[in-house]
């Protein structure tokens, strides 16, 4: 019972924080959106392809996107064992094959109807204060849109804060 009303404080206290930030609702491409806590640090990057990628710090965490548009022409994305290599190759970068970054789990979800794919990483690299990457991804042609929240401080308040930034993500045309 203990657990139970602390698990609620936690998660009272979290969203009371959540409410009472400045959030800011980011709109991508008029095709989908996610709720920021705050306004977010847009820089563009190029690698191969073109990133733009969006950030707000809130120490111990951080939230963000990173949005590509793919050369449908050379990369199509017509079945589900297309997406499906397309989300592997997204786990295989973002673990970028180092041994101090590992998958902790990694499952098909959906979002509004678009198959997606969630999965959780570990970064032991400060071994004092590990990362934890909590991220979803959705290909809705011809945009890739990757959400990550990150945290060195996995505790229950900032789990409810990136669950809720996660779940803030909303198809707005299909």
């Amino acid at each position: 019972m203990r657990k139970i009303l602390v698990f609620t404080a936690v998660l009272f206290i979290a969203n009371t924080t959540l409410v009472s930030a400045q959030k800011y609702k980011q709109d991508f491409n008029n095709t989908i959106s996610i709720v920021f806590p705050d306004t977010p640090k847009i820089t563009t990057l190029t690698r191969g392809v073109l990133f733009t990628a969006y950030v707000v710090k809130k120490e111990p965490n951080s939230f963000g996107a990173v949005i590509t548009k793919l050369d449908t022409a050379a990369l199509p994305m017509k079945t589900d064992g297309e997406l499906t290599s397309l989300y592997k190759g997204i786990i295989s970068g973002a673990t970028n094959d180092t041994a101090n970054v590992k998958v902790l789990y990694e499952k098909d979800i959906s979002i509004a109807g678009h198959k997606a794919i969630d999965f959780k990483m570990i970064n032991t690299k400060n071994a004092q204060k590990p990362t934890s990457l909590y991220q979803r991804a959705v290909y809705i042609e011809p945009y890739i849109y990757m959400f990550v929240y990150s945290t060195t401080d996995d505790s229950d308040q900032n789990h409810v804060s990136g669950s809720i930034f996660l779940d803030s993500v909303s198809v707005i045309k299909q």
